[in-house]
């Protein structure tokens, strides 16, 4: 499998099904792409789950039962938005910017082989190295094409 590099020129370009980018707080690339994709990026970074209100607490505890609520399992994880005309792509996928570099790119290669491995494009961060990406993909079929756009600076 080889990873073909786009220059800053190429990277809005269609060619590919699917895009991955980092949080806007991290990447030069989804601040930079259409205004309503920026603020749905915006939106889902600033997310916060809502605390169990104290009244509900209050009726649990009187009534002698146990509310377990574990929302770690959908943090850190990534946002597949449909960008209908926005881009020239089908998906694009927010990577969370909290996960570290191998645990950034194997949470694209998972989303990417559970949407049937498209031709895809990474927008990476200067935390994301092209070397890695190359270990996390090395064993995909010579079909599949990646394509990679190194970080821009704002």
């Amino acid at each position: 499998m080889n990873i073909e590099i786009l220059n800053a020129n190429s990277a809005f370009n269609p060619g590919s099904e699917i895009w991955f980018v980092s949080e806007p707080s991290q990447s030069a690339w989804a601040n930079k792409m259409d205004w309503y994709i920026n603020f749905q990026l915006n939106k889902s970074a600033d997310y916060k789950f809502q605390e169990t209100s104290p009244k509900i607490k209050e009726i649990l505890q009187d009534q002698e039962l146990e509310l377990k609520i574990d929302y770690s399992e959908y943090q850190n994880k990534s946002l597949l938005i449909y960008p209908s005309e926005n881009i020239p792509a089908k998906y694009l996928v927010c990577i969370s910017a909290k996960l570290d570099e191998k645990s950034w790119l194997e949470e694209c290669k998972k989303v990417w082989l559970n949407l049937g491995s498209p031709n895809a494009r990474i927008f990476a961060t200067n935390k994301i190295s092209l070397q890695m990406a190359k270990q996390i993909f090395h064993k995909l079929s010579p079909e599949s094409q990646i394509t990679w756009v190194n970080e821009i600076n704002n």
